[in-house]
């Protein structure tokens, strides 16, 4: 009788932990099949026109729908097109235009944790950031982190106007 009660008792708490983690069971952000400058990517580059590698990058729905938020938000942020928006001289309208391209930005907004994950996210990257210029102010690193930083701040722009929108009423 103690080992079916044991045994019940462990299964509770092995429910009551994934209930308590929302169901998310990737902890580390996902693995893009190929990254700029390396030998995949310029490979991709002579057999696929853009859309296609955006095409080809795109994460599945349920590798996206099971990550962290944490997780979500860095896979968002290695995206090798991730950079796009800050090249246009209207910041907002690249990023408006580059949201159906990054697959996970959609399943990040979805989430009720989102803006708030960001911003600490974003004072993370900047702390790093920091450290790195202290450590090695033309480092490879930094120069990502920066770019991150900046993704980051045009995200949460954007994210602070999505949710500030009053939903529209169902009839």
């Amino acid at each position: 009788m103690k080992k079916y009660l044991i045994f019940f008792l462990l299964c509770l708490l092995l429910l009551l932990s994934a209930c308590e983690n929302r169901g998310y069971s990737i902890t580390e952000p996902y693995e893009y099949p190929a990254y700029p400058g390396t030998e995949e990517w310029e490979a991709l580059g002579k057999r696929m026109e853009k859309m296609e590698i955006i095409d080809y990058l795109r994460v599945p729905e349920d590798i996206l729908q099971n990550m962290t938020t944490d997780a979500l938000i860095q896979t968002v942020l290695d995206f090798p097109y991730a950079s796009d928006p800050l090249a246009y001289e209207d910041r907002r309208s690249g990023f408006d235009a580059h949201f159906e391209n990054n697959s996970g930005l959609s399943e990040l907004y979805a989430r009720e944790d989102c803006l708030e994950k960001c911003e600490l996210y974003l004072v993370e990257l900047e702390k790093r950031h920091e450290e790195e210029k202290l450590r090695d102010k033309d480092s490879e690193e930094r120069k990502e982190l920066y770019l991150q930083i900046k993704y980051m701040e045009l995200m949460l722009e954007d994210m602070r106007d999505y949710f500030s929108e009053p939903v529209p009423e169902q009839p």
